[in-house]
Parts: structure tokens; C-alpha cells; sequence
């Protein structure tokens, strides 16, 4: 999706070979966290090298496209995939950020859903009597 949204942008904004940077932009997303950043430094480049006014451009592009990226579309997807709220999601990314940085950001969503499968598990078989 990033790397579609990108490349028809580029194409708009006149950059040159926007197919190929997309392509880019498409394989370094699988990169958590810092394969946006490795995706825009091509077309950032070309931008300014085109103009100023087009590398301000690409940067606004990316930094849009990341943020809706990250911010709405991940949570969405990752929350219906192991049956929580997005926001539990983000909230979770955010606090394991904080606590252990990238490891803890990357590793924050499979903890999530052991933790999900585990309180399913429980849930299950552990009855509180009245």
C-alpha cells in the first residue's frame, strides 16, 4: 500500500522514475520503523535535485504517508488480526518503545497477542464461583 500511494504521488509531483521508487518504498516497508526512512532517501534526493521546493514536497509526502500509515492503517490491521482494539495496539507500540526502545516496539505486538492467546486460554477454563 505505501509503496502504491508513493509512487503515484511521486508521479504527480513530476519526480523521476516513480515506479522504481515505489518498488523501493514497497520493499524497505517490510524494515520495521526504519524502512520508511531508507524508502525516502531516493526520492528525496531526486526531489531536490530537482528543486527545492519539490524535495520540501517529498518530504511532506512521506512524512504523510507514514504517519497514516503507521498511525491508523498498522493498529487497524494488527488489532483485527489478534482480536484487540487498535488503540490497545498503539498503545501498546508506544510503552514498549519507552520502556526497551526498537526491540521493545518490534517485539510489542507478538507480546500482545501471546498475552491475548493466554487470557483466551484462562478465560476458558478458570471460573470464579459466585
Amino acid at each position: 500500500m505505501q509503496g502504491t500511494l508513493t509512487g503515484i504521488a511521486l508521479w504527480v509531483l513530476g519526480v523521476p522514475y516513480p515506479l522504481l521508487l515505489g518498488a523501493w518504498v514497497s520493499l524497505t516497508a517490510i524494515i520495521p520503523y526504519l524502512g520508511a526512512f531508507l524508502g525516502a532517501i531516493p526520492a528525496v534526493l531526486l526531489g531536490f535535485y530537482q528543486s527545492p521546493t519539490t524535495g520540501v514536497l517529498v518530504i511532506l509526502l512521506y512524512i504523510a504517508v507514514q504517519q497514516v500509515e503507521s498511525n491508523l492503517l498498522t493498529p487497524r490491521i494488527q488489532g483485527q488480526a489478534i482480536r484487540v482494539h487498535p488503540i490497545i495496539v498503539l498503545l501498546t507500540v508506544i510503552a514498549a518503545s519507552e520502556i526497551d526502545g526498537l526491540r521493545g516496539a518490534i517485539f510489542a505486538v507478538p507480546i500482545l497477542a501471546v498475552l491475548r492467546v493466554l487470557l483466551d486460554f484462562l478465560s476458558a477454563r478458570v471460573r470464579v464461583r459466585p
